[in-house]
């Protein structure tokens, strides 16, 4: 499984290829995730179809905006951050995820 850390950059797409056998993870934007995400407590939600995708801490704040409007957007909500990466990540592996474009 290929881990994608909050607030990792990665560039998807475009002229840059992949190796073999690699899943090229998606961008994960981190505005509400502290620095350490691992300890944080609250809510932690695994945004698989939105305007950006990964995993957030706040709905109002952020997911919120990621989902709103966007046709068959979907979001998981999990008590512990790693819960939520586990998820994002399988999800990424099992190609479930999709960035949405306002076109």
């Amino acid at each position: 499984m290929v881990p994608v850390a909050v607030g990792q950059a990665v560039a998807v797409g475009g002229s840059q290829a992949s190796p073999p056998n690699t899943l090229a993870a998606p961008p994960v934007a981190s505005s509400s995730t502290p620095a350490s995400p691992a300890g944080a407590p609250g809510r932690w939600y695994a945004v698989t179809v939105g305007r950006q995708i990964g995993v957030f801490q706040d709905w109002y704040g952020v997911v919120e905006d990621l989902v709103q409007g966007v046709p068959g957007w979907r979001c998981r909500a999990f008590s512990t951050y790693a819960a939520a990466q586990l998820h994002f990540n399988a999800q990424v592996l099992a190609g479930a995820t999709r960035v949405h474009t306002d076109t």
